[in-house]
């Protein structure tokens, strides 16, 4: 099954964008930059320290037309319950 499954993503990585994301930055990083890439200001909240620093890992690094892409792309998949 994991093999079928992992075949599966392949087929569909390539059809979306094939490379992956940089890992280097949080999902929460990675989103709000996303916001940014799309000409949004992102406006989030903090309550904590630790979503502070989370907060200015954000800065100074945005994400490249191929990484939004692939990002528009998984969620077209979302949507279309792939």
């Amino acid at each position: 099954r994991m093999e079928r499954e992992n075949s599966e993503l392949k087929g569909r990585r390539s059809r979306y964008g094939g490379n992956a994301i940089n890992t280097d930055f949080s999902p929460s990083q990675i989103a709000i930059n996303y916001v940014v890439a799309k000409g949004c200001v992102p406006i989030p909240s903090i309550k904590n320290p630790k979503e502070a620093d989370e907060l200015i890992g954000c800065l100074g690094w945005g994400l490249t037309d191929d990484e939004v892409r692939m990002l528009d792309n998984a969620a077209d998949m979302c949507d279309q319950g792939l």
